[in-house]
């Protein structure tokens, strides 16, 4: 699922005004790729 549908769906959760988000779609999501390169140890 691309971030795009993920945030139709509501399966992504972030805080901001989803109109900006659509407007920003491209940009939107090449921050969210460039999230996903950053390591991160999770601790459950």
């Amino acid at each position: 699922m691309g971030p795009r549908a993920a945030m139709l769906t509501k399966k992504l959760k972030f805080k901001g005004s989803m109109i900006t988000a659509m407007k920003y779609m491209s940009a939107f999501e090449e921050s969210l790729r460039l999230m996903l390169k950053v390591p991160t140890e999770w601790n459950e």
